[in-house]
């Protein structure tokens, strides 16, 4: 089975979109569960100081290799949401985004309790 980061999801790339045409000029912006980072380069792009998050350590080696290669600065970060006091002191972030990351109950009821101490 593939691993989940490695997928383009539609929703990510949807997402990316989005942001691509924003201005985040300034924004600071962390993409939670970034697998491939699209979403983080994609605000990046748009003026942000992006940050990619995730648990596994390939996929934030290949968004690095990816960004690197696509001339976008992009700062990368292992976080497990049942540990994220790394995450939250880094903080706050204007905008907080995320594709595909609620596979299963427990990540949703982390997700619940993380969002509020990432955002203002």
């Amino acid at each position: 089975m593939v691993p989940y980061w490695s997928v383009l999801w539609r929703s990510g790339v949807a997402l990316a979109r989005e942001l691509d045409g924003s201005d985040l000029g300034g924004k600071r912006v962390v993409e939670l569960g970034c697998g491939l980072a699209v979403p983080s380069m994609a605000a990046a792009r748009a003026g942000a100081e992006a940050l990619a998050t995730d648990w596994d350590w390939e996929a934030l080696r290949l968004a690095r290799r990816n960004a690197a290669s696509n001339g976008i600065e992009l700062e990368t970060m292992y976080v497990d949401w049942r540990r994220p006091d790394e995450l939250v002191s880094s903080g706050p972030f204007d905008l907080v985004v995320a594709a595909d990351v609620l596979y299963e109950q427990e990540a949703a009821e982390l997700l619940l309790e993380l969002l509020p101490r990432l955002a203002p």
